[in-house]
Parts: structure tokens; sequence; C-alpha cells
């Protein structure tokens, strides 16, 4: 793997994923890094399975990088209330 041929690996992509969740639950990061592991996911599925909703090339690093932002954003606005939820539920250290 010489060069930029790596993004174009589903395998890759599955282990960033992979890594960010297990930064982010294992750092203690307030959900921080969830986001951008799940849209690795979702670029390793569209690189595993050809999916290229007809009109993406797939063999482009730079139509790779925009889809996992487009992912990235879908996620963290699909997180964010699930996130908020969950705060408002924890006690408050700063209320007296």
């Amino acid at each position: 793997m010489l060069g930029g041929e790596w993004v174009y690996y589903w395998e890759v992509w599955t282990v960033a994923g992979l890594a960010a969740l297990i930064a982010d639950m294992g750092l203690g990061l307030a959900y921080m890094l969830l986001p951008f592991g799940f849209a690795a996911f979702f670029v390793a599925i569209n690189l595993a399975f050809g999916l290229t909703f007809g009109f993406m090339d797939l063999a482009d690093w730079k139509t790779l990088v925009v889809l996992y932002g487009v992912y990235a954003l879908i996620c963290v606005l699909a997180i964010r209330p699930i996130v908020a939820q969950l705060k408002d539920d924890q006690p408050d250290i700063n209320d007296y």
C-alpha cells in the first residue's frame, strides 16, 4: 500500500471507525468521536458493497472524503438529540 491507496479499502475505514468508537468510549470523550466512527463505518459499507447512489465515483479519493463528511454531519445531527437527552437525566455538579 503505497501512497494513498489505503483510502480505497473498506477494511481501513472499518478499523478507523472501530478506533474512533473505542477512543470515545475508552477515553470518556462524551460522545465526541462517536459520529465520526459511525461515518467511517458507513463509508466502509459503501466501499464493500459498491453503493454509488448512481452518481458517485468511489475510485476518487475526493468523493470518499466528501462522503465521509456528509455521513459525519448526518450522524452528528442524529446523535445530538440522544446525547442531549442523556445529559439532561444526569445531575449537574455545578447546580448548587
